[in-house]
C-alpha cells in the first residue's frame, strides 16, 4: 500500500501528526482538519446534524481524497507535468464570472470558509489531474484485442452467480375490505395472470395499467 492512514476517529479528532504517508510523504493534519470544518459548516448550512458514525465515514472519505491527491501530485511529478500559471488565472477568471459579481464570490468564500487561495488550490489540482490523466490516456481506447487480454487474465472478476428476474402487478385490498372486493380484486388478479403468460403479452404496459405498487 502506497498510504498509511489512521482510522480512528479519536486519534483524527486529537493527535497531532500526520493524518497519512504518501510514498514517504506525510499528509499534515492541518489539511485534514481545515478540509473537515468545510464539511461540516456546509451541514451546519444545511440544517444538518452530523451523526458520529457518519462523521467517521466523512472523516475516511477526506482521507482517501487526500492520499488520492497527494498521488497524482507524485505521478505528475514523475510524468514532468505542470499546470501553466496562466491556465491556472484563466480558469480563476472562468470560476468568479459563474458568480457575476466580485461580492457574489467574496460571500460566497465567507459562506463556505474559504479564502480565494484555498480556491486557487482546488483549481490548480483539478487542472493537474485532467492534464496527468489525458496523458495517461494518450494511447487511445483499448482495442478488442486488449479487452480480450484484459478478460483472460480476470475471469475470476466477471463470474456471476445464477440470477432471477422477477417482475410483479400488485393489488391492494385493505385487511378490513368486504369479502366482495377481496373476492373482485382476487378474480382480477386471476384475469391478468392469465393474460401475462399469453404470447407476446405486454407485462409492462399491463403493470402500468393495472398495478397499485410504486414500481408500476
Amino acid at each position: 500500500e502506497p498510504a498509511k492512514k489512521d482510522d480512528s476517529a479519536a486519534a483524527t479528532k486529537s493527535a497531532t501528526g500526520p493524518v497519512a504517508q504518501v510514498n514517504g510523504v506525510a499528509i499534515p493534519r492541518d489539511a485534514f482538519n481545515q478540509q473537515l470544518e468545510r464539511t461540516r459548516a456546509r451541514f451546519k448550512r444545511a440544517g444538518r446534524e452530523i451523526s458520529p458514525s457518519l462523521e467517521t465515514r466523512l472523516k475516511e472519505n477526506l482521507i482517501r481524497k487526500l492520499v488520492d491527491d497527494e498521488l497524482i501530485q507524485q505521478k505528475a511529478k514523475t510524468e514532468k507535468i505542470v499546470v501553466p500559471p496562466e491556465a491556472l488565472d484563466s480558469k480563476l477568471k472562468e470560476h468568479k464570472e459563474r458568480f457575476g459579481t466580485d461580492k457574489a464570490f467574496q460571500a460566497f468564500l465567507e459562506r463556505t470558509n474559504q479564502s480565494e487561495a484555498d480556491v486557487t488550490k482546488d483549481l490548480s489540482r483539478n487542472l493537474l489531474r485532467d492534464a496527468l490523466f489525458s496523458k495517461l490516456m494518450e494511447g487511445g481506447e483499448p482495442t478488442d484485442v486488449d479487452a480480450k487480454e484484459y478478460y483472460e487474465k480476470n475471469r475470476e472478476k466477471y463470474k456471476q452467480k445464477e440470477q432471477v428476474k422477477a417482475s410483479h402487478i400488485l393489488l391492494k385490498v385493505a385487511k378490513q375490505a368486504p369479502n366482495q372486493e377481496k373476492k373482485k380484486k382476487q378474480a382480477l388478479a386471476k384475469k391478468l395472470a392469465k393474460k401475462a403468460k399469453k404470447k407476446n403479452a405486454d407485462f409492462a404496459a399491463m403493470a402500468r395499467e393495472h398495478s397499485e405498487g410504486p414500481t408500476k
